[in-house]
């Protein structure tokens, strides 16, 4: 890691380049805690055939005889334990003079061996409503190419898991969790990024705040607009929490977030390298972005508005006033200026389609969503330009009972701040079939990208730019298409809820 300060010594260097490792570790603590995004690409590849096994020779068998056999995993001692329970409490307080928040009542600390950090991951996947709806969605990630066909995003996830947990704050039990088989210097930087989950919901009830609202039934437009919420707000938890986590690292240096962002974002580039986490490393970009998101954008957005506001700003004045969706958590500035973009009025198409269509997902498109498709499609300097011009989208997607595995239709709709920029991400999208489709045939006249016509192995797709929004469909007849993108449209012009 090439570092442009000329005062870091090498053993700063090295301290840095663990923070990075550590940094990128903190991406199991976010499954844990609000809402998930999944994905894997592990089963479109197949081994090359090996030759068949031969019996070993003797002096094969003399060597393996001899290799030692595998060390079972070292505990921390009982003396280590008392240690690393007696840091909490000062690292509690070095986590409230940081942020600012008040410390009301000491955090229950609890030593957790492997066994029961699994239980607790597998107990919380299975109860995880997040992890269904997610699941519930794999086939729109599929048909967006965000997905391998088939792939088991549970089993993944889990996997993923127990690969990078590295100690966690339970909202339930109001207990952080130490781990008895990771040395306990090791565990200290985690405990700055979960004790101020601690320190959150000590002064602000984490759980219900996450949630955003309490109602039990919410409505299409409720849900998709607290989608977006619930990840700007999981992006302000876990960015106060890695500010607290960096600090921690600095400060024997004298130095902290607010004051070397050139440092942070140094430390940052460890995070997409998968480092220690093989699972991390094998899975698509989808996942590894859709992981790192709250912790690499909400510490650049909690460091922007701690420059800006100050401590008292960027910790309790955000949780008082949290960002409303990933657009102000991408652009600081926009948060800053109070730029709300107005939600687009959710049509729900389920009477338009009619039988035999059968709505299998739906769901609001972000700015976040939109980088994610654009760097699938396209490069991630195009899907950082590209998704600054979101202003709003959502998308349904059917099934009916004779589609194939993997086969589904889709109506989706996103807009723009001006016809040009709609017409860019049209391009974008006509582009991107050729991608996601084993059959691609144009059935226009070809003029351009715009507003095109295809034909695919799954049925038409007709992308259409209608003022600023870009309106496409997948798979319906012309009939049916167009009667969708009619809907669509003349819903825009309607209020939002």
């Amino acid at each position: 890691m090439k570092m442009t300060d000329p005062n870091v010594t090498g053993q700063q260097t090295e301290k840095r380049k663990t923070a990075g490792r550590e940094f990128a570790a903190m991406t199991g603590a976010a499954l844990l805690a609000i809402a998930l995004w999944g994905g894997n690409a592990l089963a479109q590849t197949t081994p090359p055939p090996q030759p068949a096994p031969q019996a070993p020779s003797a002096e094969q068998k003399t060597i393996q005889a001899k290799a030692p056999t595998a060390q079972p995993e070292r505990k921390i001692s009982k003396a280590e334990a008392d240690e690393l329970f007696r840091s909490v409490d000062q690292i509690l307080q070095f986590v409230s003079k940081d942020t600012g928040l008040p410390i009301k009542h000491p955090v229950k600390r609890k030593l957790a061996s492997r066994e029961e950090v699994v239980k607790y991951l597998e107990d919380n996947m299975k109860g995880d409503e997040d992890t269904k709806r997610m699941e519930s969605s794999a086939v729109t990630l599929e048909k967006l190419g965000l997905l391998p066909q088939g792939f088991a995003l549970r089993d993944f996830l889990l996997k993923l898991l127990k690969e990078q947990v590295a100690g966690y704050y339970d909202t339930k039990t109001k207990t952080v969790y130490l781990l008895n088989w990771v040395e306990p210097e090791a565990q200290k930087p985690v405990l700055a990024h979960e004790l101020t989950h601690a320190l959150q919901d000590q002064n602000f009830n984490l759980k219900k705040w996450s949630e955003v609202t309490s109602a039990k039934h919410l409505s299409d437009q409720q849900t998709i607009d607290r989608d977006e919420q619930r990840a700007a707000r999981q992006a302000v938890v876990e960015g106060q929490a890695m500010v607290t986590l960096l600090d921690y690292y600095l400060a024997p240096e004298g130095r902290s977030v607010a004051d070397s962002p050139a440092i942070v974002k140094a430390i940052q580039a460890g995070m997409m390298t998968g480092g220690s986490s093989p699972m991390f490393a094998k899975a698509p970009m989808f996942l590894q972005e859709s992981l790192v998101f709250p912790y690499m954008e909400g510490v650049d957005f909690e460091g922007s508005v701690l420059r800006k506001l100050g401590k008292q700003g960027a910790f309790a004045g955000v949780f008082k006033t949290p960002p409303e969706d990933t657009r102000q958590i991408m652009q600081p500035e926009t948060y800053l200026a109070h730029e709300v973009v107005p939600q687009m009025k959710f049509v729900n198409l389920d009477k338009v389609v009619g039988k035999p269509y059968k709505r299998y997902d739906f769901g609001g498109l972000g700015e976040f969503d939109i980088y994610l498709l654009v760097r699938q499609w396209v490069d991630i300097r195009t899907a950082n330009e590209v998704s600054k011009g979101w202003r709003g989208g959502y998308y349904l997607t059917y099934r009916k009972k004779d589609d194939k595995p993997g086969e589904a239709e889709m109506a989706l709709v996103t807009k723009w701040p001006d016809r040009a920029a709609a017409e860019q991400f049209a391009s974008i999208y006509a582009a991107s079939l050729k991608k996601r489709y084993k059959q691609v045939r144009r059935l226009d006249d070809g003029s351009g990208f715009k507003s095109s016509k295809w034909m695919t192995e799954q049925g038409e797709v007709d992308i259409d730019v209608v003022g600023k929004l870009l309106v496409v469909t997948e798979g319906f007849d012309d009939a049916l298409a167009a009667k969708l993108k009619q809907a669509m449209v003349d819903g825009d012009e309607a209020p939002a809820n």
